[in-house]
């Protein structure tokens, strides 16, 4: 069995998981600019993608 890498992407679940926070917040993060995200929906409904580097990045200005 093989270990797969880690995406270079999360989704806002992932990221409140990683961050161990709600997934409200990290909504307001990225609605606030605070973490940056792609918006993949295409159905009027926000779907995001928050790049590795912008949790690591949001991670190290908490510390």
């Amino acid at each position: 069995m093989t270990n797969a890498p880690n995406p270079m992407y999360y989704t806002v679940l992932e990221a409140s998981e990683l961050l161990r926070c709600s997934e409200a917040h990290v909504t307001r993060l990225i609605r606030a600019g605070r973490l940056a995200a792609g918006n993949i929906g295409t159905d009027g409904r926000p779907r995001w993608r928050i790049p590795e580097s912008a949790l690591q990045l949001l991670k190290s200005e908490a510390e």
